[in-house]
């Protein structure tokens, strides 16, 4: 193996980085049996692996099928067939005993037909995580093959390309639009509990204008709008119309979700003449007391455990809490489900999942901490319910995702989403505090890195963003209605000005895009949630990070250059409606320690207390969020909590020196 990357790189196949990365591996591989073999990675890792077996390709192949066992999490396994086809899949779920998975090749088989038109070769390429893993995988493969689509495979596959063909269709372009200047305008979109209520101002062309209805689920198309009415101006060419909030298109549907324009017919639908507005003006049935925090000092995932009384000891004044809708959700009724309405229809939540969510949220409640609830969608494929897995999934969601983004393009879908969001939003927004509070909402994970962490396929920017702020609104005005207070909040790595790879983005571009949408469609109560790991999240000593640099054109804002978000959030151009500073949290990070050596110890609360003492300077930034609390098996081999291992052999989940640096470093 050692020959091969050698001769690559001499070739200029790899890169210098990549190449020092590939000789930094450790991996023992053996074939077990026929057409099975084990692996056994200690390292970095993109290790080529190639398999000799013959395995014949029909015109019928829809799947590329195989059995694993895994012992931790894997960041990505691809399949390279041939020389140039790659099939990525990612969300291995760890198995200690053989698991099926599947990945759908279709898109491949043209390229091949022509690459294996006798049986051939397939290659494996396994890239476990784009940093070091300390501890053994131990990853079993076998009985790799290809067939057709099954029964739910053939189903999710026609409704993939059902939807590809209709965003075919013609649609707006998303950049002109964010930057047009229209002659007519929205001046304000009113909800109350019956009705909503949307006034403007028609310029004086002599055309016959018409008000339209973007629902939730439409694309951004003109075929579509929906027309509600023809618009009848007074005398200041102004004009108010008064629609019903509930409407009824294949099921019931909350308006509150819509936006609302200016439009003229044309043959293809209509064509906007002003920007496409939501509501501005909501109504409100509690109002939860903002809590004026002790300090910065907060805890990342967190959950009820025997070390609870880490939130007194340390002090803490904000916790993370991970909110995976399919975990709770259930499609049909059981005795261990929890019956609630929305919209008229009956949905179902686990009755045990919601307990531990309770227990946690309690647990801040009587401690008068404030709650971040991060909410995440799985895709079908690792869903508890895989009906529920399945409406949330994203038509164009690739198997390369650990989450997805959650399935805005149908009604069933939507109202499943707003269930969900309404059940969580009205259980931990009473007054009497019953259950406990969730004062803000982090919607999904890394949208920067959006193709691992919410996954709509391949986008642009913009694309990804316009499906991205719809989930945003749709918390928000769920949210609001149960706390006026209530604010969500955009997830970002530390990839400030350059993106992670060739399906990221860079997070100041993603912010300076919500910010023209909230521009354009109406303003709302968002802030930003930022992680700002080292450069190398394994490396503690983040004043090293070579590209993190002392302004706001940096490639990346990690530990070193932790100010540069105080000065980002503080521009007035940033601003919630031009005059109210958003909220800035740093909702997590944490240096790691590499092992648990006494050397490693020692790095990693050095590196706590220089970002901390940095943090305490920045007044725009509201916390700081350790992530994780407590080390984790599934974070890759990553240790950056403040205890060790629950499980670990010599002192399981042992206090860290970094947790006495957090109980005495207090901003």
């Amino acid at each position: 193996m050692l020959e091969k990357i050698i001769e690559q790189y001499r070739n200029k196949k790899i890169t210098k980085k990549v190449y020092i990365r590939l000789l930094q591996t450790k991996i023992y591989a053996r074939k077990t049996g026929r057409n099975c073999y084990e692996l056994h990675i200690n390292g970095v890792s993109f290790t080529p692996l190639h398999i000799k077996n013959k395995i014949p390709l029909s015109p019928k192949t829809g799947v590329i099928s195989f059995d694993y066992i895994i012992s931790s999490s894997l960041l990505k396994i691809c399949f390279v067939i041939g020389e140039n086809t790659i099939v990525p899949f990612r969300n291995l779920q760890v198995a200690k005993e053989w698991r099926s998975a599947s990945i759908d090749i279709s898109e491949h088989n043209e390229t091949l037909r022509h690459t294996l038109c006798r049986p051939g070769d397939i290659s494996i390429g396994l890239n476990i995580m784009p940093f070091h893993v300390s501890s053994l995988v131990v990853f079993k493969i076998r009985n790799i093959r290809f067939r057709p689509f099954n029964k739910d495979e053939a189903a999710r596959h026609i409704l993939r390309r059902q939807y590809q063909e209709r965003i075919k269709c013609s649609h707006i372009n998303l950049n002109e639009y964010l930057h047009s200047q229209f002659a007519c305008r929205i001046t304000k979109v009113q909800a109350s509990d019956t009705d909503i209520v949307i006034e403007g101002i028609l310029c004086k062309a002599d055309q016959v204008f018409y008000l339209v209805e973007i629902p939730v689920f439409s694309e951004f198309s003109p075929s579509e709008f929906y027309a509600i009415n023809k618009l009848q101006p007074d005398m200041n060419h102004q004009f108010t119309v008064k629609v019903s909030r509930m409407t009824r298109y294949e099921q019931d549907y909350d308006r509150i979700y819509s936006r609302w324009a200016i439009a003229v017919k044309t043959e293809e639908g209509y064509a906007l003449a002003s920007f496409a507005v939501y509501a501005d003006t909501l109504n409100s049935i509690n109002a939860i007391p903002v809590i004026a925090c002790r300090n910065k000092m907060g805890l990342g995932g967190f959950k009820i455990n025997r070390y609870e009384s880490d939130l007194d000891e340390l002090n803490i004044s904000f916790i993370t809490v991970n909110i995976r809708i399919n975990n709770f959700l259930r499609s049909t009724a059981s005795p261990k489900s929890i019956p609630f309405v929305y919209n008229g229809k009956t949905y179902y939540a686990d009755i045990d999942k919601i307990k531990q969510y309770d227990a946690a949220l309690l647990a801040a409640a009587k401690r008068n901490i404030v709650v971040y609830a991060i909410i995440l969608v799985y895709p079908e494929n690792i869903s508890r319910d895989k009906a529920i897995g399945r409406l949330l999934e994203h038509p164009e969601y690739n198997e390369d995702g650990a989450c997805t983004m959650p399935n805005l393009t149908n009604l069933t879908a939507v109202n499943l989403y707003a269930a969900a969001i309404d059940f969580l939003a009205s259980r931990y927004s009473r007054p009497d505090r019953q259950y406990g509070h969730i004062h803000r909402w982090i919607i999904h994970n890394e949208v920067d890195v959006a193709w691992v962490w919410c996954n709509a396929g391949k986008k642009t920017a913009l694309q990804l963003m316009d499906i991205y702020v719809k989930s945003m609104r749709l918390v928000y005005y769920t949210a609001y209605y149960y706390n006026s207070n209530a604010e969500v909040f955009i997830s970002l790595t530390h990839n400030w000005q350059s993106p992670f790879d060739v399906n990221s983005y860079p997070g100041a571009a993603m912010l300076d895009l919500l910010l023209d949408y909230s521009r354009v469609e109406g303003d709302f109560r968002w802030g930003v949630a930022y992680h700002p790991y080292p450069e190398q999240l394994t490396e503690s000593k983040s004043w090293l990070d070579p590209n993190a640099t002392n302004d706001l054109n940096t490639k990346l804002i990690t530990f070193k250059n932790v100010e540069q978000l105080d000065k980002w959030i503080k521009q007035p151009r940033t601003f919630y409606r031009k005059t109210q500073r958003r909220t800035m949290t740093l909702s997590e990070q944490n240096p790691n320690s590499f092992d648990y050596s006494p050397q490693s110890l020692i790095e990693q609360a050095d590196s706590l207390r220089y970002v901390l003492q940095k943090v305490k300077k920045c007044d725009g930034i509201e916390a700081y969020i350790a992530h994780s609390w407590i080390d984790a098996r599934f974070e890759g081999g990553l240790k950056t909590g403040l205890r060790k291992y629950i499980d670990d052999p010599d002192d399981p989940g042992g206090a860290k020196p970094a947790w006495y640096i957090f109980k005495n470093e207090s901003l």
